[in-house]
């Protein structure tokens, strides 16, 4: 059974469910939370759940979520707060539900964050970060000793350094990263690691959508967005992404809410790699 509290809504009035013993955080409308409750109530029944049920079941929790008095911030990886004490929330993503805290006082891994963090399809764990070695400047090994976590150089150019943390902030703007470069000069190879640094998922880099509410979609269930190998652009979706970058607001229609459309406000960190050639509008 789900806890009372387990249903909530976010600040912007999206309704959330957590579930228990996972501890993972999924929209009332996604697909992996229905396969949740269908496998769920098979293993307690020996029959699968029918559509019908499932509707009533999920309207009742989205009544819950909406009827709870409580909001909380759902992030996706990164999240924070400003006041009254300005703190960066850092979702690790791994089975112990941890995340990393970072203030003006420094940095712990904890499980009680103060914010929510939304789990999405695809997503990978960072590793747990450690104390580097105080004779050392170079990041802490920790950070790639995963093999799926990519080896750092010694160092990184000014811009991407910059880049870097500039997308750890919980709240826009953001930069948007350019990667250009002949064939073979690592474009690709540097994005995947980069990604892998922030926000590793299992497809690091996306070809570019040419339409823009393809662009806004990926940017409900992406902290980063990565796209690979830019030829071409339309200028609606050169405008897109200048939004994204910024902060703008994007409607959706939620799947079994017949109520208004769900208004978000949406801002993330962009990440282009490119030919020599191609310049951006």
């Amino acid at each position: 059974e789900l806890p009372e509290d387990a249903a909530f809504s976010s600040t912007f009035g999206q309704a959330f469910v957590t579930l228990p013993h996972v501890n993972q955080t999924f929209a009332l409308s996604d697909a992996l939370f229905h396969d949740w409750l269908r496998d769920r109530f098979f293993r307690r029944t020996g029959q699968p759940l029918t559509s019908h049920a499932l509707h009533h079941i999920t309207a009742t929790l989205r009544t819950r979520a909406h009827c709870n008095p409580r909001r909380y911030i759902v992030g996706i990886r990164t999240a924070g707060r400003l006041l009254p004490d300005p703190a960066v929330y850092i979702d690790l993503c791994n089975n112990d539900s941890e995340s990393v805290v970072v203030t003006k006082d420094g940095w712990e891994i904890t499980k009680t964050p103060e914010v929510v963090f939304r789990s999405t399809r695809g997503q990978l764990p960072l590793p747990r970060p450690h104390l580097p070695d105080s004779q050392t400047p170079r990041l802490p090994d920790s950070l790639s000793s995963d093999s799926q976590t990519p080896r750092l150089p010694d160092s990184f150019p000014p811009a991407i350094q910059e880049w870097l943390l500039a997308s750890l902030s919980p709240t826009g703007p953001f930069p948007i990263l350019i990667l250009t470069g002949p064939n073979g000069s690592g474009k690709t190879t540097t994005a995947r690691m980069l990604r892998s640094l922030l926000d590793p998922v299992v497809a690091p880099l996306h070809p570019l959508p040419s339409h823009e509410r393809t662009v806004m979609l990926l940017a409900t269930r992406h902290r980063i967005l990565a796209f690979d190998h830019v030829t071409r652009m339309s200028n609606s979706v050169a405008d897109a992404l200048c939004l994204i970058s910024t902060g703008t607001g994007i409607a959706i229609n939620e799947p079994g809410d017949h109520r208004d459309a769900l208004h978000l406000d949406i801002c993330r960190p962009i990440l282009l790699t490119a030919s020599e050639d191609w310049k951006p509008r």
